[in-house]
């Protein structure tokens, strides 16, 4: 086999083995969630607040337009299919500005009519104050009760603004993308087409009309910006990454032994490169160690442990400079001050210190801890030992 394809069969097969391919592999394994406990707190929650304060100030300040169309895109998906193949088309759209001031009796009107007319999109300014948008969605679901489908609604505050809309309900007529007649108390779109057929512009208002009580959403979110607790949010995010941690359950060590892993395997199906070329038959038996060995020496330990981290301590230093990687099972605990106390235990055993994440165990499935792994000709070396344990008085 040519050297170019051996090193691309192995390449493919360590990463159907889900297994390390060599050091900067199990480097890079862990270096996603294990760097970000190397970095200094203060840095990190700097960043987290720069961050998430502009995307949230983005979201404010930008243009009526861009909202417009932020906003819409939220409840796109949610649009049924003959409104989305109506919007698609240039032609004439039927806004009706809504509340639920309305009685329920005009809002199922309402909502009877922007089903028979694909033309028709419901559009609110918010949710209420108490209980934001979740209570109008409850709201809506109990006036919609018996009807088979939901007609086509959204959250529009720029569209209140741009066709300045206080009162409801409120009908406005955009043909091709311009305003060409509006009328208030009315939620016929039978009506409303009887009108045009003479007439355009404002048509007046008919029937009873009531205010908008809900919360404009646009305001809603400026004010969140602006009494955000930025500082308690970027020290709930950062001592979050220990929490978002699932450390697999390594017990401690008691017994002392070696045994060895083969990483040979069978070839399910081919494996193909992505212009075809066969680089394993099904049935074919390889050792990725044979072209992709793993250089360094993997030590696994409860970096918690005051006993394992001067084992682990004593193994950088026999290793003298030698590449070794250390990785702790455990992490700290999230009650405390977790980025201080993994420095801290990085400082003591004198090397970078990874965390053992579910898929390197996975590969390894190790049994117990500290345990020492190496690789020897075409086999992986565990060497698993159990420390003296002082008893608990």
């Amino acid at each position: 086999m040519r050297p170019v394809a051996c090193w691309l069969l192995a390449a493919a097969l360590w990463a159907a083995l889900a297994w390390p391919l060599a050091a900067q592999d199990v480097r890079a394994d862990v270096q996603a969630q294990a760097a970000a406990a190397l970095r200094d707190g203060t840095a990190a929650k700097q960043r987290v607040l720069q961050r998430d304060r502009a995307a949230l100030t983005e979201t404010i300040s930008t243009a009526n337009a861009k909202r417009d169309a932020q906003l819409q895109a939220m409840y796109r998906d949610h649009l049924p299919a003959n409104v989305k193949a109506a919007e698609q088309k240039p032609g004439t759209r039927i806004l009706m500005f809504a509340s639920m001031s309305m009685t329920r009796t005009d809002m199922h009107g309402m909502m009877e009519a922007a089903l028979a007319d694909p033309r028709v999109t419901i559009e609110f300014i918010g949710g209420p104050r108490d209980g934001g948008v979740g209570a109008l969605m409850h709201w809506l679901n109990d006036i919609a009760q018996g009807m088979k489908e939901r007609p086509a609604i959204a959250i529009n505050p720029p569209d209140f603004e741009k066709y300045h809309v206080a009162e409801v309900p409120y009908a406005v007529v955009v043909r091709d993308g311009a305003a060409v007649a509006r009328v208030g108390g009315v939620v016929s779109p039978k009506w409303i087409d009887s009108q045009l057929a003479t007439r355009d512009g404002d048509l007046g208002t008919y029937g009873r009309m009531s205010s908008v009580i809900e919360e404009n959403m646009t305001a809603y979110l400026a004010d969140r910006v602006k009494h955000f607790d930025w500082s308690g949010y970027t020290q709930r995010a950062v001592a979050g990454f220990w929490r978002g941690l699932a450390m697999p359950s390594v017990p401690h060590a008691s017994t002392s032994e070696t045994y060895q892993i083969d990483p040979t395997i069978t070839v399910t199906h081919d494996i193909r490169t992505p212009d075809g070329i066969v680089l394993a038959r099904a049935g074919q038996k390889v050792n990725p160690l044979d072209t992709a060995p793993i250089a360094e020496t993997l030590l696994v330990f409860d970096a918690s442990d005051a006993d394992e981290r001067a084992f682990a301590r004593h193994q950088v230093q026999l290793a003298a400079g030698k590449p070794i990687v250390a990785m702790s099972t455990t992490v700290p605990a999230t009650a405390g001050d977790g980025w201080a106390t993994w420095r801290a235990w990085q400082a003591e055993v004198g090397t970078h210190l990874f965390a053992y994440l579910p898929a390197m165990a996975k590969r390894l499935n190790l049994t117990g801890s500290p345990s020492i792994v190496r690789q020897e000709g075409r086999l992986l070396t565990v060497q698993q030992i159990a420390l003296p344990r002082k008893e608990a008085p």
